[in-house]
């Protein structure tokens, strides 16, 4: 199932993907040079007016894996960030292997929805909602009822 919606940097990111339940889990592994956590939250509020980097994957094993990528800039009020207000990037990639596509929702697709619930500078706790489509060479992903609740790196 979903994970919950919480506020406690309870490190759970999850979504609906094109109807079916989607939840980081797994090791990074061979993908993740830097050996980020799975998932992710890195968050500057010095740098762009708050830059985020967030982040999950579904990792099999150290050649297959799905991931979902959320940046974005002058993000650090508590709210929604659509098209309309703010410039984000919601990234969807499956790999199989390397030579795997991606696919990004921010080349003419520009519906999405970014809703950050809360941004805990002294704790380094950010949680929120979001939602996109992403359309391209004939696929299509649609993203509903995420969510994420992480404590930033």
């Amino acid at each position: 199932k979903l994970p919950d919606a919480t506020q406690t940097g309870a490190n759970t990111f999850g979504c609906m993907l094109n109807g079916n339940i989607w939840v980081a889990q797994g090791s990074s592994g061979g993908f993740n040079p830097a050996q980020l956590p799975n998932p992710y939250l890195g968050y500057d509020a010095t740098y762009e007016g708050g830059q985020l980097d967030l982040g999950g994957s579904i990792v099999l094993n150290d050649k297959s894996q799905s991931n979902i990528l959320i940046t974005g800039s002058n993000i650090s009020a508590l709210g929604e960030y659509t098209p309309k207000n703010s410039n984000i990037s919601f990234v969807y990639r499956n790999l199989v292997n390397v030579d795997e596509p991606f696919f990004y929702s921010n080349e003419g697709i520009p519906n999405y929805k970014l809703v950050i619930t809360k941004n805990d500078l002294q704790n380094k706790i950010m949680s929120g909602t979001f939602s996109f489509t992403i359309e391209k060479n004939g696929y299509k992903v649609i993203v509903t009822d995420g969510r994420f609740d992480i404590k930033y790196l």
